[in-house]
């Protein structure tokens, strides 16, 4: 099954009400990074204050079968994955270390496929709620979200 383990790091068309931070856009308000144990992803990146993600990574599944990178993404503090967007944890909670602001922490990764002959690389990938600090692992994979207060 769709063990696309958090090892991507981490899409969606909908952007509304994306920070809760008053910051101006291009201010860097935290960093986000993913590393899997195995087989899925690498990356990580800035956290900006407009609700933008930037830096990027890289993702292989099923024995190099389904190949991709990260272009973007979005985040906000709503942890709800949006309609159109891949559940990667598919409703379990990330366990860990870290605190939580508000519901929880949500990163949303545009993903353009390489290599995609089992479709897997349709979706914008979610994950959500994911606890603020770590590093944390999560089905296979480390993850480390940092917020500036």
């Amino acid at each position: 099954m769709v063990r696309r383990t958090i090892a991507v790091v981490v899409g969606i068309a909908a952007a509304a009400a994306i920070s809760a931070l008053p910051v101006a856009a291009g201010t860097v308000v935290g960093t986000y990074t993913i590393a899997d144990h195995g087989q899925g992803g690498w990356g990580g990146g800035p956290l900006f204050g407009d609700g933008s993600v930037g830096g990027g990574a890289g993702l292989s599944y099923f024995n190099g079968q389904e190949i991709g990178v990260v272009t973007g993404g979005v985040w906000t503090l709503d942890g709800h994955c949006p309609a159109g967007t891949f559940d990667v944890l598919a409703g379990t909670p990330a366990t860990g270390t870290g605190s939580v602001f508000g519901d929880g922490f949500t990163l949303v990764l545009y993903v353009r496929a390489i290599k995609d002959p089992l479709g897997q690389m349709r979706l914008p990938l979610c994950f959500s709620p994911l606890p603020v600090g770590g590093p944390f692992v999560v089905q296979g994979t480390t993850v480390r979200i940092s917020l500036q207060r």
